[in-house]
């Protein structure tokens, strides 16, 4: 779970017996996580300068790629890091989302992500609005 904040999904789904890696740039919710779940492995980093050092299963990309200095170039390293049928899970925000105004951040077109990721299988594709943010939620299988 990338960007996990308070990995609520990440928790559940260790506790249901998966094995969870977690990191998030703030110290405060990776204690947070620490002191909630023994099950998590929870990691306080900068996802895009770590260095991974394993491939993954399922990658959780939730609301957070907006932050990104450079998203085309971390999205191209994540999917060097899942696994053959490995699966990506990512919600993204698009571009006329309230949220742009406070964030200088990266929104991306209306299936931009599905033009991305036109290498790997479209499991689920849904465009939504919530709190006056227009979101996109996509589940890529490689």
């Amino acid at each position: 779970d990338l960007g996990c904040g308070e990995a609520g999904t990440s928790i559940r789904l260790a506790e249901l017996g998966y094995q969870v890696d977690v990191i998030d740039i703030s110290k405060t919710a990776i204690n947070a996580i620490k002191k909630r779940s023994l099950k998590v492995k929870a990691f306080c980093d900068d996802i895009e300068k770590i260095d991974f050092d394993k491939t993954y299963d399922v990658i959780l990309m939730n609301g957070i790629l907006h932050f990104l200095d450079d998203v085309k170039l971390f999205l191209q390293k994540i999917k060097k890091i899942t696994k053959k049928y490995g699966i990506n899970i990512i919600d993204v925000f698009l571009k006329g989302s309230e949220c742009a105004n406070d964030s200088e951040g990266y929104f991306f077109d209306e299936n931009e992500i599905i033009k991305i990721y036109s290498d790997w299988k479209l499991l689920e594709n849904e465009v939504y609005e919530e709190d006056e943010n227009k979101n996109q939620f996509v589940i890529f299988m490689k």
